[in-house]
């Protein structure tokens, strides 16, 4: 996915993330600010990432995008350790995709 439709795609679920976790994303709006976008390189990869997401318990916000047949394209999920160790491998959303053959989903 070009890096345009990463941002679009990326605020689709932190809109998302707004509507169903309105008490963590006013705390977040209130304390950090901060946003990290990331890339994976496939839209089964992100899935896979949300299914690690599911079993270890952690809350995030997805958006399917139906100009795509509903395929999932972003997730939010709020900062913590645990992410931050499943997302360190993970190279930088808006960038050339540095993995052969990545769509930068």
């Amino acid at each position: 996915m070009n890096p345009g439709s990463q941002a679009v795609q990326s605020i689709h679920s932190l809109h998302e993330f707004e509507k169903q976790h309105k008490s963590q994303y006013e705390y977040w709006y209130k304390n950090s600010r901060t946003i990290v976008l990331l890339s994976v390189n496939s839209i089964n990869e992100l899935e896979s990432f949300k299914i690690e997401l599911e079993l270890k318990n952690i809350f995030f916000s997805e958006f399917k995008e139906p100009d795509l047949n509903n395929s999932l394209t972003s997730l939010c999920i709020p900062y913590s350790d645990t992410v931050k160790k499943l997302c360190k491998n993970l190279p930088l959303g808006l960038s050339e995709f540095s993995r052969k053959g990545g769509s930068n989903v």
